[in-house]
């Protein structure tokens, strides 16, 4: 007799009841939400406006792809500007070939679309004359 108490109790927990059980957990759930969310919600929005960025940066779909690590803006910026010096005719150099070499000195078989535009951006004011290319001892430009 005993066990089928239990039996009994074990099927109510299970299937409980829509009016019995779920009205409760409710009520307590909206008790328990309201103090606890005026303090999540700057703690929220911080992590959250960080993750946006890094995600824009590194494109996701990308990053299985490419399994050695992107090198960063500074390091394409100081590369571009060793690839360009080595350049002997600066007028006829293209994008695709300063890409080609960074992926052979990077050994990345593949940039992600914002290093190619870092690439882009830095080959094309180095060849109107905007900038001056950096040495390497003077990569930590102040201008930048």
């Amino acid at each position: 007799e005993h066990d089928e108490s239990e039996d009994d109790t074990e099927p109510e927990r299970n299937a409980f009841q829509p009016g019995k059980y779920d009205n409760d957990d409710e009520e307590e759930a909206m008790e328990t939400d309201e103090p606890v969310a005026p303090e999540k919600s700057p703690t929220n929005d911080e992590p959250s406006s960080n993750k946006i960025s890094p995600t824009k940066e590194t494109a996701a779909p990308l990053s299985h792809d490419t399994p050695k690590k992107l090198p960063d803006r500074q390091s394409l910026t100081t590369s571009t500007d060793q690839l360009f010096l080595q350049v002997s005719d600066k007028e006829k150099v293209t994008v695709k070939d300063i890409l080609q070499s960074l992926q052979i000195e990077y050994e990345c078989p593949k940039f992600d679309k914002e290093s190619k535009v870092i690439v882009r951006e830095r080959l094309t004011a180095l060849i109107l004359g905007k900038v001056q290319p950096l040495e390497e001892s003077d990569h930590e430009d102040e201008a930048s």
